[in-house]
């Protein structure tokens, strides 16, 4: 059996990183650190990206985006038929 030593792992964005050596994405979520083979990670976002047009589409779930010190951040809100935005 090949065991392979990891190597420092390079961010890809914020929270994630990617080790080259092992092929696997390190994702943290706040004191939780959860590794993923390639496969498997692409996975997992096609399953969020299903939810999240699900989400949109039949929950009245809205999207906006709104700048914090020159950071685009985005916000979700169920909104009511019974109201109207802009």
């Amino acid at each position: 059996m090949k065991v392979e030593m990891m190597t420092s792992p390079q961010e890809i964005s914020h929270e994630i990183w990617f080790e080259e050596t092992t092929q696997v994405v390190i994702v943290n979520l706040d004191r939780v650190s959860v590794v993923f083979t390639l496969d498997e990670f692409f996975d997992v976002i096609d399953r969020f990206d299903i939810a999240r047009d699900s989400l949109i589409s039949d929950f009245n779930v809205v999207v906006g985006t709104y700048e914090v010190e020159g950071v685009e951040k985005s916000s979700a809100v169920i909104v009511s038929e019974d109201e109207e935005y802009h």
